[in-house]
């Protein structure tokens, strides 16, 4: 419970200084701190002797056998971390980097952008990607999805929503607000 607090009191303090900015070591610190903190998880999420075992499973396959399945780009990772044994925990990194990057850009662009991390931290941080890896990534791409659709570019949030579908199928939602 003592990581989870630290974490949560090191976000807290900016947010409570109202500190207004998120950018050079700070943007990097932020950044490390929370996707390492995913990444390096253990034994944490109610799948993860599921997601354990997919990178064994897949380790021995082919790309052709894993990308057709439902949420290919999410086994493609598992396959590619089998192929350089960096187990579980290189899928973790790689899936809290791409969540982290998009909570990250997307608090970046909001007045109190450290305020914007500790409301997101008892739902977003604590429970989402650490239990629910799949759906994490989709989350953090559709923070890029927004940022892109603020600034008028499409084709950018409908590669990013296809990109998002490759992770969990609950993304398809998000073509709705680019239809819109």
């Amino acid at each position: 419970m003592i990581p989870y607090i630290l974490i949560f009191l090191i976000f807290a303090y900016p947010a409570i200084s109202r500190w207004q900015n998120l950018k050079g070591y700070k943007l990097i610190l932020a950044f490390s701190l929370l996707a390492l903190f995913i990444g390096y998880r253990d034994e944490v999420g109610g799948d993860w002797e599921r997601y354990v075992d997919a990178v064994d499973i897949f380790q021995g396959g082919t790309i052709a056998e894993v990308l057709p399945r439902r949420d290919g780009l999410f086994f493609f990772l598992n396959w590619l971390s089998g192929k350089v044994n960096g187990h579980i925990y290189l899928v973790n990194l790689i899936c809290g980097s791409i969540f982290t990057g998009g909570l990250i850009a997307y608090c970046k662009n909001t007045k109190y952008p450290w305020l914007g991390i500790i409301i997101a931290f008892p739902v977003l941080i604590l429970i989402v990607p650490l239990g629910y890896t799949r759906q994490s990534v989709a989350i953090g791409l559709e923070f890029f999805v927004l940022l892109a659709l603020e600034n008028k570019k499409f084709i950018k949030s409908l590669t990013l929503t296809t990109t998002a579908l490759g992770f969990h199928l609950t993304a398809f939602t998000l073509y709705a607000l680019i239809i819109k």
